[in-house]
């Protein structure tokens, strides 16, 4: 049987191994900060796009446009997306979007 001094030693002893143990497999702070390259832009750099386009419609008549995109500038993650469009039988549109996300597309 054991002493209630050795007992003690041994449950504390325990204790602070399982502390310690738990400790060295927790996971990061939260607070850690990454970014992923992708292959299409290694170097991170600013993307911009101009797409002019095209189509018939029934309700708008043919239509040409064009649609633009800019990243990377202000932050890695800001994109900033808009088109605009009119037609031969007056009609006319256009749609923004600006976009913060973690991942790069």
């Amino acid at each position: 049987m054991l002493s209630k001094p050795s007992c003690f030693v041994i449950v504390s002893a325990m204790a602070i191994s399982l502390l310690l143990t738990s400790h060295a497999f927790a996971k990061p702070s939260s607070s850690l900060k990454f970014a992923t390259t992708r292959a299409e832009n290694p170097k991170a750099e600013k993307e911009t796009l101009i797409l002019p386009f095209a189509f018939p419609s029934e309700s708008m008549g043919t239509t040409i446009g064009v649609g633009s995109m800019a990243k990377g500038y202000g932050q890695k993650q800001l994109l900033f997306a808009g088109a605009g469009w009119a037609s031969a039988d007056e009609a006319v549109g256009g749609v923004v979007v600006v976009s913060t996300t973690g991942a790069t597309t």
